[in-house]
């Protein structure tokens, strides 16, 4: 795969639109919504749990959230986000990162995680999102290689897309592991030969979302070369945006937003029809709707809706970061490529 310290970045236009500003704007709101929630990203404390099984330990919704709640600041951390946002925003920002990095010491996150093996994908999102504030204990990069030295991870019944977002964050951790690599996904996946748009499923759609997130390391690296079939796959990719946003799928939207920017594909035109529709909502409840939560009647409120929202709200955050990353690349951001292995789930 090529780097971005081994060929000029291919970036779309660096032109400024009303676009630009409606995309901010909505991002600041998203942060308010946040902020304002953040208690329903806290996740239970691990040292609660002794007296299950290790193995009968699920991540839950909350967990979850915790663990994307992280994702998306460390992401956004790499946007230099001073200079598209209010003083107010990114007080917000940074102190949603302050209160996440206090959960993760005070809730013992990584407490028995050689046995709570059904958490170790989590495990390591939070650990490599940690590592990207700093605040990674050097214990436990040391720990996870061992489930892995055990042989079984890697070997697991699986989808191919969990594999390549595993490998994706033991990369960026450091970890050996015997992953594919990832011109051997690129085969072996459905990219060269997607489902027909007519039977696709959302399955499939978050499938190929999240395979071209860590395979470019969320646009980090370029596998232009490696995608020869870049023109069909982009294609697709925006055949399949419009039939998510008729369905007012506004998260799949969203990610497949995110997906054409990681392969330095132009969104403009796409960016402009969803902004057209999801601005409205943003600007009244303050988040981006699920599914289930589009219509004004639907009837959730409290933990139910929190959980139906709060996952595109996120997206809109982490598509405005690589917008801007990729319109705008920070001056110091090929030293942080360097030095800096990849990114989300």
């Amino acid at each position: 795969m090529t780097s971005d310290r081994d060929s000029n970045r291919q970036v779309p236009d660096t032109a400024h639109s009303a676009d630009d500003e409606r995309l901010d704007a909505l991002a600041d709101i998203a942060l308010k919504w946040l902020a304002r929630n953040a208690s329903c990203f806290e996740p239970p404390l691990e040292t609660d749990q002794v007296a299950f099984d290790p193995e009968s330990v699920q991540p839950c919704s909350s967990r979850k959230a915790f663990g994307e709640l992280g994702l998306a600041l460390a992401i956004r951390a790499k946007s230099d986000p001073k200079r598209h946002h209010s003083s107010k925003s990114v007080e917000e920002e940074s102190a949603l990162k302050t209160r996440w990095l206090a959960w993760a010491e005070k809730k013992q996150i990584f407490f028995d995680l050689e046995r709570r093996i059904h958490l170790f994908p989590l495990t390591l999102v939070n650990a490599w999102s940690l590592r990207q504030f700093g605040a990674l204990p050097p214990d436990i990069p040391l720990r996870a290689q061992t489930l892995f030295d055990l042989g079984f991870i890697e070997h697991s019944e699986t989808s191919l897309w969990a594999k390549v977002d595993l490998a994706h964050y033991a990369d960026g951790l450091g970890l050996k592991h015997k992953f594919p690599a990832p011109e051997k996904v690129i085969s072996q996946s459905s990219l060269p030969d997607p489902p027909s748009l007519v039977h696709m499923t959302r399955f499939d759609a978050y499938g190929l979302t999240h395979i071209l997130f860590h395979l470019t390391s969320f646009g980090r690296e370029d596998i232009q070369k490696e995608v020869r079939f870049l023109g069909e796959l982009e294609t697709y990719l925006r055949i399949a945006f419009l039939i998510y946003l008729e369905e007012r799928d506004y998260d799949l939207c969203l990610e497949l937003l995110a997906a054409l920017i990681c392969l330095r594909r132009d969104i403009d035109g796409l960016l402009e029809m969803v902004l057209d529709v999801i601005e409205p909502l943003v600007r009244r409840e303050g988040y981006v709707p699920g599914r289930k939560a589009v219509d004004p009647g639907h009837g959730l409120e409290g933990q139910p809706l929190f959980l139906e929202v709060y996952h595109p709200t996120l997206v809109l955050l982490i598509l405005e970061a690589l917008y801007r990353m990729h319109h705008e690349p920070p001056t110091t951001l090929r030293t942080e490529l360097a030095t800096v292995g990849g990114a989300l789930a």
